[in-house]
C-alpha cells in the first residue's frame, strides 16, 4: 500500500513567505499598501473589501504564501468554497518552509502507483479522502493538531482507509474465513479498547502547546489565536487532570 499525505490546509497558515523574483520597488510598495489594507479589512470581518485589496496585491505578486492564505479565508467567508480550496492549496505549495507535503509530491505518489498497473500495489489516497470527509473539502483542526500531526479522529480515519485496502490483499485462506466481516469498530470503540481518555487528550494538547511556542510556529500569522484556542481546549479538559479524573482514567485503562 502506498499512501498520499493529507495535511492541514484550512487551519495552518504558511510558515514563511517570499515575494516573486524581480518584483520592482514600486510594485512592492503598492503590494504592501494593498496587503495592509486587506489585513485591516479582514480583521474587521469586512470580507469583500479585504478580498478586493488582496486581489489587487495578487496582480503584482501572487506567489506570497500568506497572501494566498488570506485570500482563501476571505473566499471561505464569502461562501466561495471552490476558490478557497484552490487558494489554500496554493498557499501550502508556495510555503517557503515546506513542512507539509505539497501537491507535486502527492501527484508523484499517484503516478508511481498508477504506472505499475499492479492490483497488488494499492493506492491509499489519504489526501483525497481526508478532503471528502471535511467541510468544504478542506481538512483542518478536526483532523490535525497543527500542520500534520493527527488528532485521534485523524488517526482513526487514516486507519480506516488503510484497513479498507488491507482486506483485498489478505491471503485467500484468511479472506475466506472473513467473507462477511462485521462493521469496523467505531472511533469510540477504538478509544475504549485502547484505554484512551480525556487525560491522554489533555497530554497531547499540552505537548502541542509546548511545540507551538517555538519556531517555526511562532512565525505563522495567527499564532497567538491558535495558542489561545488550544489553551481553552486544555482548560475544558482540566477535570481529567484532577485526582478524581486521573482515578477515572486509571479505571478505563485497567478495563482495557
Amino acid at each position: 500500500m502506498v499512501s498520499t499525505v493529507a495535511v492541514n490546509l484550512k487551519d495552518c497558515p504558511p510558515f514563511a513567505s517570499q515575494h516573486r523574483p524581480g518584483l520592482s520597488e514600486a510594485d512592492l510598495k503598492q503590494w504592501n499598501e494593498h496587503y495592509a489594507a486587506g489585513c485591516q479589512a479582514a480583521a474587521a470581518a469586512q470580507w469583500a473589501p479585504a478580498a478586493a485589496h488582496f486581489a489587487a496585491a495578487a496582480r503584482m505578486d501572487d506567489t506570497f504564501a500568506d497572501l494566498l492564505f488570506r485570500q482563501a479565508r476571505c473566499a471561505l467567508a464569502l461562501g466561495e468554497s471552490g476558490v478557497a480550496q484552490e487558494k489554500f492549496k496554493r498557499a501550502r505549495d508556495c510555503d517557503a518552509l515546506r513542512f507539509r507535503c505539497d501537491s507535486r509530491l502527492n501527484e508523484i505518489t499517484r503516478q508511481l502507483v498508477n504506472a505499475r498497473g499492479d492490483d497488488r500495489v494499492r493506492l491509499v489516497d489519504a489526501e483525497r479522502r481526508f478532503a471528502e470527509e471535511s467541510a468544504d473539502h478542506l481538512p483542518g483542526r478536526e483532523f490535525f493538531y497543527e500542520h500534520v500531526h493527527l488528532t485521534f479522529a485523524g488517526n482513526y480515519l487514516l486507519a480506516r482507509l488503510l484497513a479498507d485496502e488491507i482486506l483485498p490483499l489478505l491471503p485467500d485462506g484468511i479472506a475466506e474465513q472473513n467473507a462477511a466481516p462485521g462493521p469496523w469498530p467505531t472511533s469510540a470503540d477504538c478509544a475504549r479498547r485502547l484505554g484512551r481518555t480525556d487525560w491522554h487528550e489533555a497530554a497531547a494538547v499540552h505537548s502541542v502547546i509546548s511545540s507551538l511556542q517555538s519556531p517555526p510556529f511562532t512565525g505563522q500569522i495567527d499564532h497567538r489565536d491558535r495558542l489561545r484556542e488550544l489553551e481553552a481546549t486544555l482548560q475544558q479538559l482540566s477535570p481529567a487532570l484532577t485526582p478524581a479524573g486521573i482515578a477515572e482514567s486509571s479505571k478505563v485503562c485497567a478495563a482495557a
